[in-house]
Order: structure tokens, then C-alpha cells, then sequence
């Protein structure tokens, strides 16, 4: 398991998370759900510092739409473990912008990654937008990308036969 200290920058967040009693499973592991909502959390925390978060952009008709997440999962920390979670922008094309997490755990083993890819969305017309001009302007400080991590760049496979269904009925 690699070991890694988290280089804290201008532009990234960091924080300290200890896992609650309703974050696990029956095995006492952080669910994968819990731990993505956590870096998510750590992700508006950082867009709300760099005033680029989605209330920022309301005034331009503009919110952030996760388009894809890629997470590895190395293993799951434990109830009342305490973990770090680092996250910071790690790039931007064309109106796509890239965003990286680390985790870190008290030990400080890198034990989950994450890269995820964004776009905006102009919410008068529906459609998505370029990158506005003061996001751009963060492109000086971002970290170079041999150190960043691989883009979230799967496709999900194409269902061509289900194997299986269910039926809901709304109400």
C-alpha cells in the first residue's frame, strides 16, 4: 500500500473525517456510498473556498453536473477510524473540468482515488456551456498532470440483451 502525504495547495481542500456508526456496513467497513458522499462533501468545501461553487455560479445561469466518477478502492476504513481526504482541480478541456481525490488513513497509506470529470450546465437553456473565464484562470495553479491522476475516461458497455427485469409501478 503506498504512503503518501497530502501536499496541500491554493486550490485543494483537505479534511479530517471519522467514521460514524452510520457511514458502515455490517462489518463495521465504511459503505462505498458513505465514503464517496464524504469526498463530495470535501469537493464543495474546495469549490465554495475558490468561489466557484453552485451558488457562486447562480447569478450566471451555470451549475456543475458530474458527467463520470472513477473510484479504487484499496480497502474500506473501519468504524471510528479517522481518514483524510484531499481533493483539488486537476484540469480542464474543452467544457469538461477534472477533479482528483486521495484518502488517506491515520497511518497515512493512500487507501481509495478517485478522478472524476465535470461539466457546466447553463440552466436558462439546458445545455451545456464553456468554462467561464475566472474557472480558466485556476488552470496557472492546478498540479502538473504526471501528478494528477488518470482521467475518468470509460465508457459503460452497451446492454445489448438484459438478462434481467423489474417492473415498478409509480404512484
Amino acid at each position: 500500500m503506498e504512503h503518501t502525504t497530502l501536499s496541500h495547495t491554493d486550490i485543494s481542500f483537505q479534511d479530517e473525517y471519522i467514521i460514524k456508526a452510520y457511514d458502515i456496513d455490517m462489518h463495521k467497513n465504511a459503505s462505498p456510498l458513505a465514503l464517496l458522499k464524504l469526498m463530495h462533501e470535501t469537493a464543495m468545501q474546495n469549490v465554495m473556498k475558490l468561489n466557484i461553487s453552485v451558488w457562486d455560479l447562480e447569478p450566471l445561469h451555470l451549475s456543475w453536473v458530474l458527467m463520470r466518477q472513477y473510484v479504487h478502492f484499496d480497502r474500506l476504513p473501519k468504524l471510528g477510524k479517522k481518514i483524510q481526504i484531499l481533493t483539488y482541480p486537476a484540469g480542464f478541456q474543452k467544457v469538461m473540468t477534472y477533479r482528483d481525490y486521495k484518502v488517506v488513513d491515520e497511518q497515512g497509506a493512500l487507501i481509495i482515488h478517485s478522478s472524476s470529470t465535470w461539466l457546466l450546465m447553463d440552466t436558462q437553456k439546458r445545455t451545456l456551456t464553456n468554462i467561464p473565464p475566472a474557472i480558466l484562470a485556476l488552470k496557472k495553479d492546478i498540479p502538473p498532470s504526471e501528478t494528477c491522476l488518470p482521467r475518468a475516461n470509460f465508457k459503460l458497455a452497451q446492454v445489448k440483451t438484459p438478462t434481467m427485469s423489474k417492473h415498478y409501478e409509480v404512484g
